[in-house]
């Protein structure tokens, strides 16, 4: 039996992620296409939590742009070695895992994370990498099984950020 190896929804209308007007202009489009065995209903969560994310409300050591789409994740920049933040999660902006990219983690260092005042430990459920940007610097990205529609403080401890510059690193 043949089965679909392919599928494209492309034609559908989905929402504009960047533009850049001038000598050289392009429109930017994120889509999220898959397959999968779920009900479409199960998936509402899923979508939710990427075309609405939850605002993220930097509270000590960092700052932050938000969401990227394009990445399905958190950018964010370490001001200070235990970046803290809020993932303002509603019914409305869901939860389902998360993934931040810490920008100015600044070594090859875990981190220790914890949520809600509660340490978590690596495992299946916490994943954490370092990656290196285009000038080699190290970047933190965290990987979190998580799904919910309330508020949640993050902490990752452990960033030695490079202060010395006037400008901090761009985010």
């Amino acid at each position: 039996l043949d089965r679909a190896a392919h599928s494209s929804l492309t034609h559908l209308f989905w929402p504009l992620s960047g533009q850049q007007r001038g000598e050289a202009p392009y429109l930017e489009k994120t889509l999220m296409e898959g397959m999968t065995d779920q009900s479409a209903v199960s998936l509402v969560s899923l979508a939710k939590s990427w075309l609405e994310a939850p605002p993220l409300e930097a509270i000590s050591d960092c700052r932050s742009p938000g969401y990227d789409s394009g990445q399905r994740a958190y950018i964010i920049s370490a001001t200070g070695p235990a970046p803290s933040f809020r993932i303002v999660a509603s019914a409305e902006h869901t939860i389902v895992n998360l993934c931040f990219v810490v920008k100015n983690w600044n070594c090859e260092d875990a981190a220790q994370l914890q949520i809600d005042s509660k340490a978590e430990h690596a495992g299946p459920a916490f994943r954490q990498g370092i990656v290196r940007d285009p000038n080699g610097r190290p970047a933190l990205v965290v990987w979190l099984q998580w799904q919910g529609t309330e508020p949640v403080t993050v902490t990752l401890r452990g960033a030695k950020p490079d202060l010395s510059a006037r400008t901090p690193p761009s985010i």
